[in-house]
């Protein structure tokens, strides 16, 4: 579906998820405005969980919403289940959701966010990964030890746009 903030309708919040080979994921396409994103129907590894909505076979296979998430990645989780049980996620761009980004966690301080969101990639990863992946993202998830340091550097836009050009692995 095309995720879309709720302030802001001609803006995309998502389009399906992007995956990375350290357990997080970050919505496709997020800030771009809706004439620029795509418009076919396509698949996707999933769809972010602001507004997800999974059939009632694939639940039934490959079990609900882990509790031990809470907030944070518990989409990816089921989404990586249902794509390794054989199921695809579509992107369907005439499907439109206005989401309240970030309405769920707007009185949380942000280190417990951003807490939460390392703890839960982690959780994907080990769930989720085969075992060099999983070797290779414990790696990636040690180094983010130095994270908050490095991010008191500067704001993330100047690195971010530099990362999306490039791809992750």
């Amino acid at each position: 579906m095309s995720l879309r903030f709720l302030d802001r309708p001609g803006v995309l919040s998502s389009t399906g998820l992007a995956v990375f080979g350290d357990g997080s994921a970050r919505d496709r396409d997020l800030g771009r405005p809706v004439d620029e994103g795509p418009r076919a129907v396509s698949p996707v590894a999933g769809a972010c969980g602001g507004a997800a909505v999974w059939r009632r076979e694939v639940l039934d296979r490959v079990g609900a919403l882990g509790e031990e998430f809470f907030l944070y990645s518990e989409g990816v989780d089921i989404d990586l289940r249902a794509q390794r049980a054989g199921y695809a996620c579509l992107y369907v761009p005439d499907a439109v959701v206005l989401h309240r980004f970030g309405a769920s966690v707007a009185r949380v301080p942000a280190a417990w966010r951003i807490e939460l969101a390392h703890r839960n990639s982690a959780r994907v990863l080990v769930r989720n990964f085969g075992t060099l992946a999983l070797a290779r993202g414990v790696i990636t998830f040690a180094l983010r030890g130095q994270r908050r340091e490095i991010r008191r550097l500067g704001p993330d836009h100047r690195v971010d746009r530099w990362v999306e050009r490039a791809g992750q692995p």
